[in-house]
C-alpha cells in the first residue's frame, strides 16, 4: 500500500496593490482626526473625505468633555466648525497648544461658507488654515489635501 500525501497547501495572496495608490506611501499608521461640530451634513462629509484617507475619524457634537477627548485620543488632525455657537475656536487651539503632546496637532476651522475668514481671524485663534465644505467629496479631497499630515 503506498501513503498518500495531502496536496500542498496554496496560500492565496491578493493584490489590490493597483486598486490604492495610497500604497505608493508605503506602511502607513493609522492617524486619528476629531471633528467637532454641531452640523451634520458638514460632518460627514468631512469623515466620509477622512475615511478615504485612512484617518480613523471622531465626531464630537458637544463641546462637554472636548478637552479630555483631545487628551485622550492626540489627534494628529482637529477641525473646528467656525460657526459652531457654544465653541470658542481659540480656546481650544490655545488648550492644544499649550500642551506638549499635542503642540503639533493640525487644526483647521470648517463651514459651510464659500469665503474662507480672513487672515487677521486665522493667526488670531491660532488655525492653521480653513476649508469650506463641499458637496462632493472629490472637492473635499482636493481641499483637505494641504492640511493632512504627512505618512510617517
Amino acid at each position: 500500500m503506498t501513503e498518500m500525501t495531502p496536496a500542498p497547501h496554496r496560500q492565496v495572496v491578493r493584490d489590490d496593490r493597483h486598486r490604492d495608490p495610497l500604497h505608493l506611501r508605503g506602511p502607513m499608521k493609522v492617524s486619528t482626526a476629531i471633528i467637532v461640530g454641531s452640523d451634520p451634513y458638514c460632518a460627514r462629509i468631512l469623515e466620509f473625505a477622512l475615511n478615504r484617507r485612512r484617518f480613523n475619524v471622531i465626531r464630537a457634537q458637544r463641546t462637554l468633555g472636548l478637552n479630555g477627548l483631545l487628551t485622550a485620543f492626540r489627534p494628529e488632525l482637529v477641525l473646528l466648525e467656525r460657526d459652531m455657537p457654544d465653541l470658542d475656536c481659540a480656546a481650544v487651539i490655545g488648550f492644544l497648544r499649550a500642551r506638549p503632546e499635542t503642540q503639533d496637532t493640525r487644526v483647521v476651522l470648517y463651514s459651510r461658507k464659500d469665503e474662507p475668514p480672513l487672515g487677521d481671524e486665522l493667526t488670531q485663534c491660532g488655525a492653521d488654515g480653513h476649508v469650506a465644505v463641499a458637496r462632493e467629496v472629490a472637492v473635499m479631497d482636493r481641499e483637505l489635501d494641504p492640511w493632512l499630515p504627512l505618512a510617517p
